[in-house]
């Protein structure tokens, strides 16, 4: 129906992008007494191109063509108070690079709000350097966990609203392109409590609480809810397994 009725409409949005990732996997356990060590480490290739890349987009960047290596490491310490009580330190770096979409993607609204973005090949890989301490209780049924971490973030993938970029759709507020911040700063908890009812039912609940921002100008990160809230519950029956998935965002 209507003057369009019959047509087809192709919206190239991720340019017939494609990412490759090889990589290797090493970890370590080690007990003590009442000490568990926990150590690992990984290497990652990442390779992208995209295979049909729209003129507005060959304007911006010369090349899609993107080789990356990742290196992480991490390492733990998990003691034993009780048999049912530790308490845990743990410390890494992990690298990442770029999804499709914060590489790719060609105006279009993929974002929390209807900005069209726009994405970026020459993205550098986002590095996480963070600390958790963990403390866990456990019982005969239920366990109950908090985490607390820092992390400093560099090279932060986010975006940016870019006036002189021209929204495809009439109805755009206009064009986010992905950029990297140099720094930023994120720290918060969660706490989650876990029980089983029975042999077949069992339940969870878990909030957490994120507070994260950009360091040179001291503004929140975008898309980051400080708050979150998961409620789940699990049953089993004779034949199959069904489970319920219930989740509250606030974010401010």
């Amino acid at each position: 129906m209507g003057p369009n009725a019959g047509k087809e409409l192709n919206d190239n949005a991720w340019q017939d992008s494609r990412i490759s990732k090889t990589g290797a996997f090493a970890t370590y356990h080690g007990h003590r007494s009442n000490l568990e060590i926990v150590a690992s480490g990984r290497i990652e290739l990442n390779q992208s191109k995209a295979y049909d890349l729209s003129p507005e987009y060959l304007r911006l960047y010369e090349d899609s063509k993107i080789t990356q290596f990742n290196p992480g490491a991490s390492l733990g310490f998990i003691r034993h108070l009780e048999d049912a009580i530790a308490i845990g330190l743990w410390m890494g770096r992990t690298q990442r690079s770029a999804s499709i979409t914060e590489r790719h993607i060609y105006y279009f609204p993929v974002g929390q709000d209807p900005y069209e973005m726009v994405g970026n090949p020459n993205l550098k890989p986002e590095v996480n350097n963070q600390i958790d301490f963990t403390f866990e209780i456990r019982t005969a049924t239920s366990k109950i966990n908090f985490d607390a971490f820092s992390a400093y973030l560099q090279n932060y993938i986010s975006s940016e609203i870019k006036n002189e970029l021209s929204p495809g759709l009439p109805n755009s507020p206009g064009v986010r392109q992905f950029i990297n911040l140099k720094n930023a700063l994120s720290t918060g908890f969660k706490i989650s409590y876990s029980q089983d009812l029975s042999a077949r039912i069992r339940h969870s609940a878990q909030i957490a609480y994120t507070y994260a921002k950009r360091l040179d100008i001291q503004d929140p990160l975008p898309e980051i809810a400080p708050l979150d809230v998961t409620l789940r519950s699990f049953w089993q029956l004779k034949k199959a397994t069904h489970s319920s998935f219930y989740t509250i965002e606030v974010c401010a």
